[in-house]
């Protein structure tokens, strides 16, 4: 033991190696356990920092995706919005269709009720009707004639007419002519056949209505007469213009046919076509 001891001090006073320095104390190895646990303390920290900086995030995105989820649900709400619009739209279009649609039939019908107005009008002549058959005193038989104005148009003429019939004087000098309206001018004039007549005309007053004939005047023939042909020749100026429509007057023959046939048009007994057989 005591050699052991004097040899190491026999070589370290050789050697003569310096006495060691000052360790720091952070190399202490009792600083050691405090850095240990101070590194722990810092992990943990950090480790609460980067759970509260994560929650934080999460909080943030959380936020974010509600928002984006309020906006989700406002554009779904006005998309709905849209679609109801656009349904309203459809409808209102739909009932512009129709309202032009409508407008189109009523003024297609305007259109109608125009033409048929323009085309409505007074279509003007003269005629007779058969009135009566009686025997004079002396035996003869005579012929009653209503001579008239008939309408064959769709109105009546409008603020009057003027009317001229052509009368020859050889009818005249064995049958009578009595006009309604005793103002009746009477002139004299030849007709389209050369043959010498009295000229009456008047202006009626009294309204023609469509498809109705307009008493103006009687015409009493004895039914001998009637054995030999005459003509009457007439001529109508009214609003609706001129009748004839051409430049000849129109004719009314006076014949046995013709007041056999005026007889038919009046439904009289059967029977009385006889008078002429």
């Amino acid at each position: 033991m005591d050699f052991c001891l004097s040899t190491r001090r026999f070589i370290l006073s050789a050697v003569q190696i310096p006495p060691p320095a000052v360790v720091p104390w952070y190399f202490d190895p009792d600083w050691g356990v405090f850095w240990q646990i101070a590194g722990a303390i810092g992990a943990v920290g950090l480790s609460a920092v980067a759970l509260v900086v994560a929650i934080g995030i999460a909080m943030r995105q959380f936020r974010i995706m509600d928002d984006q989820g309020r906006v989700i649900e406002d554009q779904l709400n006005l998309l709905r919005e849209h679609a109801a619009l656009l349904a309203r739209i459809e409808g209102i279009e739909d009932e512009q269709r129709a309202v032009l649609k409508r407008q189109g039939e009523i003024a297609e019908r305007q259109r109608e009720i125009m033409e048929e107005q323009l085309a409505r009008k007074a279509i003007l002549d003269v005629r007779y009707l058969f009135h009566r058959r009686y025997n004079e005193a002396s035996g003869a038989s005579r012929v009653e004639l209503r001579l008239g104005i008939y309408n064959s148009g769709t109105r009546a003429p409008q603020e009057g007419l003027y009317w001229k019939i052509l009368v020859p004087k050889e009818l005249l000098k064995t049958s009578g002519l009595t006009w309604d309206e005793p103002e009746t001018d009477k002139g004299e004039a030849e007709d389209s056949y050369k043959e010498p007549c009295y000229c009456f005309e008047n202006f009626l007053k009294d309204p023609v209505f469509p498809r109705r004939t307009t008493i103006i005047g009687t015409l009493d023939i004895p039914v001998t007469t009637l054995q030999t042909p005459h003509m009457l020749t007439w001529s109508i100026i009214a609003a609706d213009g001129a009748f004839p429509s051409d430049e000849r007057d129109g004719e009314l023959p006076v014949t046995q046919a013709a007041v056999v046939e005026a007889m038919r048009k009046t439904h009289l007994r059967e029977g009385i076509l006889e008078m002429f057989q």
